[in-house]
């Protein structure tokens, strides 16, 4: 399994956060940290689908404004 790191910025809106985490479980990714923070999220997952079938799924959500892949 890979480990990687995703910082997501969020509009401020209702359930936002709820949204994000429930399409990270549904497309199979493991999450293992969340980090919660005035500005964004940084989440923290496993997984051994490839890394940009859980992008280009949360980009398509309404209430991402960016996201960005940190190094690990």
């Amino acid at each position: 399994m890979t480990q990687s790191t995703l910082y997501i910025t969020l509009r401020p809106a209702p359930a936002a956060l709820e949204r994000l985490l429930r399409l990270v479980r549904h497309r199979g990714f493991e999450l293992t940290q969340v980090q919660w923070q005035p500005e964004g999220v940084r989440l923290s997952v496993t997984h051994e689908h490839p890394l940009s079938h859980l992008t280009r799924q949360l980009e398509k959500l309404a209430d991402v404004v960016s996201l960005s892949e940190e190094a690990v």
